[in-house]
């Protein structure tokens, strides 16, 4: 991999320059791809770091992490579907992967307006991250979409425990408790 001089300096050209020429010697080594993919994203160059990932992963394929950042780097290109394949793939390998189960609700719930199984997928993340705030807000919608309002008031009562008196937790649970009523 490239030497750290030059990554202190955040000079990534010289990252990829030197670490390409490594790729030649080792063209399957999994850290040297790491590397060019870290290099690349610095740089801007999506396109270039998802071919890199694509090394590592083949590298090693069973870890989820591999994938997971593969599944983001679609995303950030805007090719949602194969975001969503690669993200699953993640969640195949390691079903606990709090990130991969993260982004699949992201995925689900804001692109797919896949309410139910953006619930699953936050319950996991979760599960493996109690404390996790972001997928308890993602949770909470998921189950006011779902119109399940005694659990989006559980959540947001659990959150509130985590943040007391955050006035956006407090605003979404009287927005809940009216729409609860709503249906009485």
């Amino acid at each position: 991999c490239a030497l750290p001089i030059f990554r202190n300096k955040n000079d990534f050209q010289k990252v990829v320059d030197y670490d390409l020429k490594y790729a030649e010697i080792l063209p399957l080594h999994a850290r040297i791809w790491a590397s060019l993919s870290d290099a690349y994203e610095h740089l801007g160059q999506k396109e270039k770091q998802l071919r890199a990932l694509w090394k590592v992963a083949l590298a090693d394929s069973e870890n989820a992490d591999h994938w997971v950042n593969i599944g983001q780097c679609y995303f950030a290109l805007e090719k949602i579907d194969s975001a969503k394949i690669m993200t699953q793939r993640a969640v195949q390998i390691d079903s606990t992967n709090a990130t991969a189960n993260f982004n699949l609700g992201l995925i689900q719930l804001n692109i797919e307006r896949d309410c139910d199984g953006a619930a699953s997928s936050f319950t996991n993340t979760i599960l493996k991250n109690p404390k996790n705030l972001e997928a308890l807000k993602y949770l909470t919608v998921s189950f006011v979409c779902l119109q399940q309002f005694d659990k989006a008031e559980a959540v947001v009562h659990y959150y509130l425990n985590l943040v007391p008196n955050d006035s956006t937790a407090l605003q979404t649970l009287s927005y809940i408790q009216q729409q609860k009523s709503l249906l009485q």
